[in-house]
């Protein structure tokens, strides 16, 4: 099988399959900047050591020791465009089909966002349609999805342990420690006097802290900014327009307050939240609030 440099697999015991390497080498022909990788995880699925196709009569078996991918990764100058692969076609038993997918795909039957067909041409002509770099819109809405996606997920991980009761199972116990504190009262019950100690504990104290830096991020008015190669993103009403824009700026070009809080979100962890600040989703993916 003839090796591209377009292709690059992390496991040599593991071949492009014959019919996906057919699509590969035309999409390559056509577009040699587009580069096939084998993806991270891969499930036995997608993995086959060979195929037998009855009514096509077709069968081909991998190398001892090898496997067939199924499916392959595609990027262009590092950014992912879609997802090529084969598949044994469901309707039948009459061969092999094409899959390629991309996010703008959008199907109402089936997977969504994945395109089925027979025909290598077919598969070519969707694949020089739909693998193209995002443009600026899309690169922000992507960045958009990503930040409030990882902004929830981060609020859900900091909450559970006082929303789930997690530090302290029995409620019961928790509400007649409150009703005693907030009564004055006395309580000399050992279960109550342990849950009054775990209230006053460091860990529960940063546990509230956490429950509570979470709703006033999730709770706050908050507006994305992307950097898309370089210039910050984010939606605005512009004078003599009726609905919001997106623009893009300098760093040097955003008011002082966007500034000053990219900065402190540019120093932080990834999904990490700050107070008065806002979120920082990964690298260049920012809510401020």
């Amino acid at each position: 099988m003839t090796a591209f440099v377009n292709i690059r697999m992390t496991d040599p015991k593991v071949l492009v399959d014959p019919r996906l390497k057919a699509l590969i080498d035309k999409l390559v022909m056509l577009n040699p900047k587009l580069v096939f990788v084998q993806p991270k995880q891969v499930s036995e699925f997608e993995y086959d050591v060979s195929f037998n196709f009855s009514k096509a009569k077709e069968k081909y078996k991998a190398p001892d020791d090898c496997k067939y991918i199924r499916t392959m990764s595609v990027y262009e100058d590092n950014e992912k465009v879609g997802v090529v692969g084969v598949d044994q076609d469901s309707r039948g038993d009459e061969g092999f089909i094409y899959t390629v997918s991309n996010w703008r795909i959008d199907k109402a039957r089936g997977r969504r966002n994945t395109t089925t067909t027979k025909k290598i041409d077919v598969a070519v002509r969707e694949c020089k349609k739909t693998f193209k770099k995002r443009n600026i819109l899309e690169l922000f809405d992507k960045g958009n999805d990503d930040a409030i996606s990882a902004c929830n997920r981060a609020s859900r991980d900091l909450t559970s342990p006082i929303s789930g009761s997690q530090l302290l199972r029995n409620s019961t116990s928790v509400q007649l420690v409150a009703y005693c504190m907030a009564n004055n009262l006395p309580f000399d019950n050992k279960e109550l006097i342990d849950t009054h100690g775990k209230l006053k504990s460091q860990e529960y104290g940063e546990a509230v802290d956490k429950y509570l830096l979470a709703m006033e991020i999730s709770r706050a008015d908050k507006m994305a900014v992307i950097d898309v190669g370089g210039r910050f993103a984010y939606r605005t009403m512009l004078e003599g327009e009726s609905d919001v824009q997106l623009v893009t700026k300098e760093y040097e070009e955003l008011s002082q307050n966007m500034q000053d809080k990219i900065a402190v979100l540019q120093l932080m962890q990834d999904n990490e939240m700050v107070r008065n600040v806002g979120f920082r989703a990964k690298a260049g993916v920012f809510l401020i609030i």
